[in-house]
């Protein structure tokens, strides 16, 4: 039979690197991601940043101005560096002070490229310079401006103009307004400083001031400025959480995406960085089985959640026996005003309300009081409260498998995926596998000859002895005894009594042996 896999056949192989031009702007970290078997983006693969290649031909006009207004305004007319700003820089370094402005878009490319941009020193300044002279040698204009707007830093995990505009405005780079535009280019000079993110008051400002200058330099009209400045803070969004590229990614299928990263890790460890790099996934998944099965999890839980909250309702006599005469009994003697739960008519209220808030008080009043009964009642609402927390946060798990390939086509770890919760419990969980165990030990058993489906099994109470001399007696799940049943049915209803004796018929190495053997185990200690 086959094993699950999510790569498809060939396999592992179907994982392939993605190379580009020689440039910078199009094969430096590159990030890909993961696909289905039907050729459709499950999410990317990046790790420390995220990228979105963009030629210089797709960007608006208004965005290269801005990068130059803000950046470098005699780009097009230097050589790469400007004396005047690297003598200010090297004064700054010298002197400890941080300043802007002194170094070229080619040195800032050099050094983002060549260069470590954390070492302040005279040394890296230098480094810089050298390499972009050699830059403005060996590239156009335009191609150092194109690699620069893909290769610069913008903040929140986003690496270039591209990315930098999915993340911020949920849109191409082609379609950036003029507002927008400004926005991008004051982050490359401090990422996360100008934030409309994080510090929207900062950023509006320098906004402003871009904009004015562009206006002022003849590369947009007052007019669409001032409209577009409005319509972009009209706009505005000041309820969006601080995030990075790499949270604020989609992801169709979070628990498998992360289950073929762990599997990368192991294959590609230390020969190929897939994050950073780059690197074209193709698995098995399919996306349709996957709402599906994300549809069903959810319909399941809230099936168990409701039927639970149904029987809870039932329960009313717990708050009125145990809760509300010590509640009583504590508001009128002793005056606590946060006591008084009598106007809780509702049982259910009265609960929620003690559990929450009053519990605490009970406990520590019956302590220096040393009421009689006060411990059993705080306990026991203490206790309720932990089963209260574990029946309503129910989890479960899901994988969809092709029994003729063995392909995964769906998989769910859980009730819901966020930052809290990322355990896949179809991948990571470490459970027993209870009666998932019995039709390997049904198979060895009509393997052995000594079973045949139509085999008649007595379905009564029975008494086992463990290799400890301690007695076990099995009970079958719903808590009554069937006789006499065909082994087929004994394994269809999951049975326990029937399904032991047939274990007890073939023996334990017998079973092993086969259930290894059909699951493809065969390391002894896993055995």
């Amino acid at each position: 039979s086959s094993s699950a896999s999510p790569w498809g056949s060939p396999s592992p192989g179907r994982a392939t690197s993605s190379a580009g031009p020689s440039s910078p702007s199009t094969s430096r970290r590159c990030p890909r991601g993961c696909w289905t078997q039907h050729d459709r983006l499950i999410t990317e693969f990046f790790g420390e940043e995220k990228r979105t290649l963009v030629t210089l031909d797709e960007m608006p006009r208004h965005l290269v101005d801005a990068a130059l207004t803000r950046e470098d305004a005699g780009f097009y007319s230097h050589r790469g560096f400007s004396l005047r700003g690297f003598a200010r820089a090297l004064w700054n370094t010298l002197t400890g002070q941080y300043v802007s402005g002194g170094s070229t878009i080619t040195q800032q490319l050099a050094g983002k490229l060549y260069a470590d941009r954390t070492d302040i020193s005279i040394r890296r300044k230098l480094v810089e310079l050298w390499y972009a002279i050699q830059m403005e040698r060996q590239y156009t204009k335009d191609e150092i401006l194109e690699m620069y707007l893909n290769e610069m830093d913008f903040g929140h995990n986003t690496q270039g103009v591209g990315a930098a505009a999915e993340f911020f405005f949920r849109k191409q780079v082609a379609d950036l307004t003029v507002a927008e535009s400004a926005m991008l280019v004051i982050q490359l000079a401090r990422p996360g400083l100008y934030s409309p993110i994080k510090n929207p008051k900062s950023a509006k400002i320098i906004q402003r001031e871009i904009l004015d200058q562009m206006v002022a330099s003849g590369y947009v009209p007052k007019a669409e400025a001032d409209d577009s400045f409005a319509q972009y803070w009209a706009a505005w969004d000041p309820t969006r959480p601080n995030s990075t590229a790499f949270f604020d990614r989609e992801d169709k299928a979070p628990y498998f995406s992360e289950y073929i990263r762990g599997l990368l890790d192991e294959l590609l460890v230390g020969s190929y960085d897939y994050l950073r790099d780059g690197l074209v996934v193709h698995t098995t998944l399919d996306l349709d089985d996957q709402r599906v099965a994300d549809e069903l999890m959810v319909a399941g839980i809230e099936d168990v959640n409701t039927r639970y909250l149904a029987l809870n309702k039932t329960r009313v006599g717990f708050s009125n026996a145990a809760f509300l005469p010590m509640l009583d009994f504590l508001s009128f003697g002793l005056d606590i005003s946060d006591l008084r739960n009598r106007e809780r008519t509702v049982s259910s209220q009265a609960r929620t309300h003690y559990l929450d808030k009053l519990n605490p008080i009970v406990e520590m009043v019956s302590n220096l009081f040393d009421l009689q009964g006060g411990e059993a009642v705080f306990t026991a609402g203490y206790d309720r409260a932990r089963a209260l927390t574990a029946r309503t946060e129910v989890q479960g798990a899901l994988v969809s498998i092709d029994s003729r390939t063995g392909h995964i086509l769906a998989m769910v770890g859980g009730r819901k995926w966020d930052r809290t919760d990322q355990f896949n419990r179809v991948a990571s969980g470490r459970v027993q596998p209870g009666s998932s165990y019995k039709p390997l030990y049904y198979a060895a058993a009509i393997a052995s000859r000594k079973f045949t489906p139509a085999t008649m099994i007595l379905d009564a109470p029975v008494v086992f002895m463990t290799a400890d001399g301690k007695t076990y007696e099995p009970r079958n799940f719903k808590g009554r005894w069937e006789g006499r049943v065909l082994l087929r049915n004994a394994l269809a209803h999951s049975m326990n009594v029937p399904s032991l004796k047939v274990l007890d018929g073939i023996g334990f190495d017998a079973a092993i042996q086969t259930s290894s053997r059909m699951l493809g185990v065969t390391d002894p200690v896993e055995i």
